[in-house]
């Protein structure tokens, strides 16, 4: 939304049209490795169908984010 009038700009103007998600059954490293490999810090939750919550690369504490990036490191 960078450069545009809130009252002037719909959502849909700004929004990824078809963003990834996981449910929230997937494990932290599925939703990490979707982040990482997309370059995007948020992620929608579904469930039945519906969002139930957003997922933020801030709700992951760094010494995660940390070993993750590390052992992607060691697989190369």
């Amino acid at each position: 939304g960078q450069d545009r009038r809130s009252d002037e700009t719909t959502v849909d103007e700004v929004m990824t049209a078809d963003p990834k998600t996981v449910t929230a059954s997937e494990g932290l490293n599925d939703a990490l490795a979707h982040m990482t490999d997309g370059r995007f810090r948020h992620m929608p939750v579904m469930e039945d169908g519906r969002c139930i919550g957003l997922l933020s690369i801030r709700d992951i504490p760094t010494e995660y984010r940390m070993m993750y990036e590390r052992f992607q490191e060691m697989r190369q």
